[in-house]
């Protein structure tokens, strides 16, 4: 859990990022919560339907809320860039897939879902210990 600085526009804003580490090596971050709502503290196990917090109130350039969210991957991958000099890249995102009402999607900007989810998803990566103790919040 950090404060990170988010400059737009207008103005510059302290923002509060949740990022969670998941089993496979990759890391989720979630970028726009409101500090005092936040409901993990560092190092809870994270599930899902775990509640992490609720978005906060600061507003974009163009008056709209703005949460971001992100998974990636850390690469030690080396490529050209632009004028054919060799980077390391860092980071490397995912792009999600999200099993809503209407299947498995990708998530599309401006558009709006209905989330869903079933056992098989739900307990798919936890371990028996796990998923005895998580049975009971469905």
């Amino acid at each position: 859990i950090k404060k990170i600085t988010v400059t737009d526009r207008k103005n510059t804003v302290l923002r509060t990022e949740v990022v969670v580490d998941h089993a496979d090596g990759t890391t989720a971050s979630y970028i726009g919560l409101d500090e005092k709502s936040l409901q993990v503290k560092l190092d809870d196990p994270i599930y899902p339907g775990t509640v992490i917090g609720t978005v906060d109130d600061a507003l974009d350039s163009d008056e709209n809320h703005n949460f971001k969210f992100n998974i990636y991957y850390f690469s030690n991958e080396e490529v050209e860039d632009m004028e054919g000099k060799k980077i390391k890249i860092i980071e490397r995102s995912v792009a999600p897939q999200f099993l809503t009402s209407d299947g498995i999607k990708k998530i599309e900007s401006d558009e709006n879902y209905t989330v869903k989810y079933n056992e098989d998803v739900l307990f798919k990566e936890m371990t028996p210990e796990e998923k005895s103790k998580n049975k009971i919040v469905l």
